[in-house]
């Protein structure tokens, strides 16, 4: 399960770290940082809905635990006929929570 629909730009990781332990939706108030994995997985969902009904747009770059608290984005690029992710680190950055 994933957040949708949050458009803030954090720029420190207390920050996002704040807001995603404060946050409360649809009943649930575990939610969490993603992972870098998990984040890729997003990503890779996004991809592969891109034409049908999927509710989730990740352009540019959020927040992730991978033992520290840090901003990044994976982005696709063409590569012999399909495409490859690559993950780039970024200074500041969205929130994308997740859940259990």
């Amino acid at each position: 399960m994933w957040q949708t629909g949050n458009k803030e730009v954090f720029s420190n990781s207390q920050k996002a770290l704040e807001y995603v332990q404060a946050l409360h939706i649809g009943n649930y108030n575990d939610w969490r940082l993603p992972s870098k994995e998990e984040l890729y997985n997003l990503y890779q969902i996004y991809e592969m809905k891109l034409s049908g009904n999927c509710p989730i747009k990740l352009k540019g770059s959020y927040w992730l635990t991978e033992g520290d608290i840090h901003a990044g984005e994976w982005e696709a690029y063409p590569i012999c006929g399909g495409s490859e992710l690559q993950y780039f680190n970024a200074t500041d950055g969205r929130i994308m929570a997740v859940r259990p």
